[in-house]
């Protein structure tokens, strides 16, 4: 079937897709996925007084309040764990990989994955809705996949873009999301609203957005950090041992901090120093 829209029933809920992002599933041989660095991604605390850092080879760092947890549902996750996303509703998180697997933990809840379906291209980022009741999985080429409550606003699936997406960041009330690629490009969907790009030779590697949704902030694998709307600049690494991987705001807006592949948490403005890994 070729344009138009099609829901598919995902775990027990209905997923939304733009068939052009239905298109990245596939019936072949699935992509061959590459081994990740060795820490891939931090998670907040909902109080914002710990965190989670997260290993690829499946291991996870709670520091400050950030409990330790264990896999409550979800998927069982056997090729390396891309990324962390925390549940704003509880105490718990998601992993998930390339190849659309979850795992939850701790309060965080099983909306559906990709893991029973082959993909043409990996999944490079996840968001959570703040209730918690749902998330989003976006593909490199900009294919989105909604799962739970979390709606879908739209995609760059089936349009040329420059660079491949690097991550997606949702709205704090849920009404839309920010992807963003790895050449700094942002697209805004549903009512995210665009505060600015750019372009750098470095790859972007992720984003985070103020706690009111009116700014946001890019972070380069060399530690340079661009700022947008009300996003204010807190400082930032000017030769970073390891590729920044990962950039998480405080609860406030007023600060962040930035993870190193090698597991050294970087903390500027009021972001509290709450230890590095391992």
């Amino acid at each position: 079937m070729i344009g138009g829209i099609v829901t598919r029933k995902v775990a027990g809920v209905f997923a939304l897709f733009s068939i052009v992002i239905a298109c990245t599933l596939a019936s072949a041989t699935p992509f061959a996925v590459a081994v990740p660095q060795k820490f891939v991604g931090m998670a907040r605390t909902d109080a914002g007084t710990g965190y989670w850092l997260q290993a690829s080879d499946g291991n996870t760092y709670p520091k400050g309040s950030a409990p330790t947890l264990t896999q409550t549902g979800g998927d069982t996750i056997s090729t390396p764990v891309l990324g962390i996303v925390s549940d704003p509703a509880g105490s718990g998180y998601w992993e998930y990989t390339a190849n659309g697997a979850i795992a939850c933990y701790g309060a965080a809840a099983f909306w559906g994955s990709l893991a029973s379906h082959s993909l043409n291209v990996p999944i490079v980022g996840m968001a959570a809705m703040p209730d918690g009741g749902g998330y989003w999985l976006v593909g490199s080429d900009g294919g989105l996949f909604s799962f739970g409550d979390a709606r879908f606003d739209g995609s760059e699936g089936g349009m040329p873009i420059p660079d491949p997406m690097a991550g997606i960041v949702g709205t704090p009330s849920g009404g839309g999301y920010w992807m963003f690629d790895t050449g700094g490009l942002v697209y805004p969907f549903g009512n995210a609203l665009s505060y600015g790009t750019t372009s750098i030779s470095r790859p972007i590697t992720s984003m985070a957005d103020t706690p009111d949704g009116a700014g946001y902030w890019l972070v380069a694998s060399n530690g340079r950090l661009f700022h947008f709307g009300d996003a204010m600049p807190h400082g930032n690494p000017s030769h970073p041992a390891k590729p920044i991987v990962s950039i998480v705001s405080t609860v406030d807006g007023g600060g962040y901090w930035m993870l190193g592949s090698g597991g050294h948490v970087y903390h500027y403005g009021d972001a509290a120093d709450y230890g590095s890994a391992p």
